[in-house]
């Protein structure tokens, strides 16, 4: 006991005792249960107009993911990549778009790279079963069905993400721009992971109690 309560209030100090990591960002809002869609990396314009799709830049879009612990005193963080997909247009206004998210890509950020050890063992952790299984569930997917223009260069997105052979619709804000075929989005909100089956919590006596909510930060370009 001389050693172990000591040991106890350390571990309490360092876990609660450091700045709340949790963005302040909007939470995207889950709509309703939607069908599940198959992952797809291209597709075809749909409209009844002048339709045209213009495809994802793979090498330069990209995920920022953060995750935090005991209600944000501690965190992770790192990127994943998208597969391809693409945003369709209808009379020159975008109306959808289809992205495939290689969950097979994720990285970790936060801990410098010399650091093998750590690192590999928090990646094999969040590819594996208590997280995101991606031996079974390779890829999730966003399949955009409304995007409401709003004040300015922003627009309100809604879709379908599925993620762990689970689909949950979801609605969030997004900032766009458009150079002649170019075009960018940027949108940062947060998930609860509960809703697609990511449920591992941890414990406080294995210092690894994960908090629900998943941050995440899209940088989107298309226009190849």
């Amino acid at each position: 006991m001389r050693v172990f309560l000591p040991t106890m209030i350390a571990l309490l100090f360092v876990s609660f005792g450091c700045d709340d990591q949790r963005p302040d960002i909007q939470a995207a809002t889950p709509t309703q249960a939607a069908t599940p869609t198959q992952p797809a990396v291209t597709i075809e314009p749909t409209c009844n107009g002048t339709g045209s799709v213009s495809l994802v830049d793979t090498s330069a879009s990209v995920i920022q993911w953060k995750g935090t612990k005991f209600r944000g005193r501690g965190k992770h963080e790192g990127i994943i990549r998208l597969l391809g997909g693409g945003i369709e247009f209808c009379d020159g206004a975008p109306v959808g778009g289809t992205f495939t998210i290689d969950m097979r890509s994720i990285q970790i950020t936060d801990i410098p790279e010399h650091e093998t050890v750590p690192r590999t063992r928090l990646r094999n952790h969040l590819i594996g079963k208590d997280f995101f299984a991606v031996d079974r569930f390779p890829t999730s997917t966003f399949q955009i069905v409304g995007i409401d223009a709003m004040n300015g260069d922003s627009a309100r997105i809604s879709g379908d993400l599925t993620m762990r052979g689970r689909t949950q619709r979801i609605a969030f804000s997004a900032a766009t721009s458009r150079s002649g075929r170019t075009v960018r989005a940027t949108a940062r909100f947060s998930i609860n992971r509960q809703l697609w089956g990511v449920a591992y919590r941890g414990s406080t006596l294995t210092n690894d109690l994960v908090d629900d909510d998943i941050y995440l930060g899209l940088n989107l370009v298309a226009g190849q």
